[in-house]
């Protein structure tokens, strides 16, 4: 088992937390037995003393104990019990059967009128004593006042028994913490089961495998929000994957088609002089130059999510609409113009200026526009609103369907049917939806009555 581990951790903890649980318990439970037992054991002390008080008189012959109620009270020749008496004076004037002729000394005043205590007395071992004064009945004339009585009665037994007690204790604690371990070890088994298989699973997924052979609902509650987690980040990651190796494809698929002519060309030219023109040098070169354009997108993709993931490819400053509009209308015009297009394009003033990205808006400004101009039927009309850090493209587009609006943010997609330029590559829109995240906004793309609308919503720079 790993130092490290879950399932060694619990267990350390839970064994530490129910072991000094059950030892506090335990020791508690004894303590309160023990102060009960010496709480009764001193009652029947007490209740000889004053068994042994009411029972002391005086009459005509002096001072005397009714035998029969010290015989009763556990004091007579044979009893284990003691007792000694000292008159004011601290002459001995009664003691106990059993104590004989030996000398037991005088309580000190700190242990008179108090609660018992603990001593030893020769022959009779560990004892518990009692030392209260007292003035025996039918004393007249004040000679026995503040008499001494000390009673003891043997703890011995009482000791043994305590000992038997706490052993017990002792004994059943060890035995239930034993037991306490070893279920937590074979709960806790058991109920990382689920974990364990879980996690054999995850080792066992293969590159490209987003389904996790754990249904949900299998797996305890704490683990769900886990599962849906991973669920999330496998189909994402599966995604990206799909995404990627499209990107491969598609890429390879543009690049093929113009490395091939390029090829093709050079090599007819140099095995035939007479085909190295300069139409077909101008050819080459316009190829190249697509085959640049494409390149130039490509990092220009890269270099913006870079700075989506903190670099500093781009530097805020004021966003100007009217100034980026005025850079790009010229070349739209002509454009437009070309197919017959008509332009509706709406700047709302702003009241402040804001801190954005300007490159940022101008690259979606212009792929957005460049790619409206292409694909947009003849004879219609492009509607553009920019205002704030708001930016809406609107063309007609009959070949598209809802369904399409997922797709358009690929890099390399193409509607069916919507034909091939050299001068549009596929990564227009992939570009403005890369721009939007690089400033914390979003692109949606919304397909619906024949047109497609482009919007981008994006936040300032803090």
């Amino acid at each position: 088992m790993k130092t490290n581990s879950i399932r060694r951790r619990l267990s350390l903890s839970l064994a530490i937390s129910i072991s000094v649980l059950c030892c506090v318990s335990f020791a508690g439970s004894y303590f309160y037995i023990k102060k009960t037992l010496t709480r009764q054991f001193d009652a029947t002390l007490r209740a000889k003393v004053e068994a042994l008080v009411t029972a002391s008189e005086i009459d005509e012959d002096g001072f005397e104990i009714d035998l029969v109620v010290q015989d009763f009270a556990g004091f007579g020749s044979y009893g284990e019990d003691v007792f000694v008496m000292w008159n004011p004076s601290g002459q001995r004037i009664q003691a106990s059967p059993s104590l004989d002729d030996r000398i037991l000394a005088k309580p000190d005043d700190e242990m008179v009128g108090h609660a018992a205590r603990d001593g030893v007395i020769e022959h009779h071992g560990k004892v518990r004593m009692l030392a209260v004064r007292f003035t025996p009945k039918d004393d007249e004339r004040g000679e026995f006042r503040d008499s001494l009585l000390l009673v003891a009665s043997p703890s011995g037994s009482f000791l043994r028994s305590l000992q038997s007690i706490r052993f017990a204790y002792f004994a059943t604690a060890g035995l239930l913490i034993i037991a306490i371990v070893l279920l937590i070890r074979r709960g806790l088994r058991r109920g990382l089961a689920p974990l364990n298989e879980f996690n054999q699973q995850l080792e066992g997924l293969e590159p490209g495998k987003s389904d996790l052979l754990l249904e949900e609902n299998r797996l305890p509650e704490e683990l769900q929000p886990m599962q849906r987690a991973l669920q999330g980040s496998l189909s994402r990651l599966l995604d990206s994957s799909e995404r990627e190796r499209r990107f491969s494809a598609h890429a390879a698929h543009e690049l093929r088609t113009p490395i091939a002519e390029i090829h093709s060309m050079a090599e007819l030219a140099a095995r035939w002089e007479a085909e190295a023109t300069s139409e077909n040098a101008k050819q080459i070169l316009s190829v190249a130059r697509s085959m640049q354009r494409l390149v130039n997108q490509l990092a220009l993709l890269a270099k913006i999510e870079h700075e989506d993931s903190g670099g500093e490819a781009f530097s805020p400053s004021p966003l100007d609409w009217g100034k980026l509009v005025d850079q790009e209308l010229e070349a739209w015009l002509e454009t437009a113009k070309s197919r017959g297009i008509q332009l509706a394009i709406e700047v709302e003033s702003e009241q402040a200026p804001v801190m954005s990205q300007p490159k940022l808006w101008q690259i979606m400004l212009r792929n957005l526009m460049s790619n409206a101009l292409e694909y947009a039927p003849e004879d219609s009309t492009i509607r553009l609103h920019v205002n704030g850090l708001s930016l809406r493209v609107t063309n007609a587009a009959p070949s598209l369907s809802s369904d399409d609006a997922g797709q358009l943010f690929e890099r390399f997609w193409r509607a069916a049917g919507s034909g091939h330029s050299d001068a549009h590559s596929g990564l227009g829109l992939s570009l403005v939806q890369s721009c939007a995240k690089a400033l914390g906004g979003e692109a949606i793309a919304t397909v619906g009555a024949g047109e497609l609308r482009v919007e981008v919503d994006a936040g300032p720079v803090a």
